[in-house]
């Protein structure tokens, strides 16, 4: 075990984000950390962080540019898991700018949270 988002746990996977320069990180404690690409986590602000309570995420994949059915592109972020689910997340092109009400006082990123698609595609682990 490691620290990863300030805490021992197990990593299970990590991604580089191209277009955002960040790289995701999967970890046992059902979170998908996010570091910028200086790899310095600040003490004082919280490293953003998308929750996954679902299931342990397991791997991660990553598309960019990845078509919304308006036309636009978009970074996304693929989580598969221990219950056999893969979930997608989309980001927003702001998604890093700290204006607005995009986290709790977790450090949680809830705008990408809002907009998870998830589906089942095995009854077990998808790795």
């Amino acid at each position: 075990a490691i620290d990863v988002g300030q805490r021992k746990c197990w990593l299970s996977s990590a991604c580089w984000m191209s277009k955002s320069r960040c790289l995701a990180v999967a970890s046992s404690s059902f979170k998908i950390n996010l570091y910028d690409s200086s790899f310095t986590p600040s003490p004082i602000v919280p490293i953003p962080h998308i929750v996954h309570n679902e299931g342990t995420p397991l791997c991660l994949g990553y598309a960019h540019p990845a078509h919304e059915t308006d036309g636009r592109t978009k970074e996304m972020l693929m989580v598969g898991d221990h219950n056999g689910y893969v979930t997608v997340y989309p980001f927003d092109d702001d998604w890093m700018d700290p204006e607005g009400e995009r986290s709790d006082n977790s450090g949680a990123l809830k705008v990408i949270k809002s907009k998870a698609i998830r589906h089942s595609y095995h009854s077990n682990w998808v790795t």
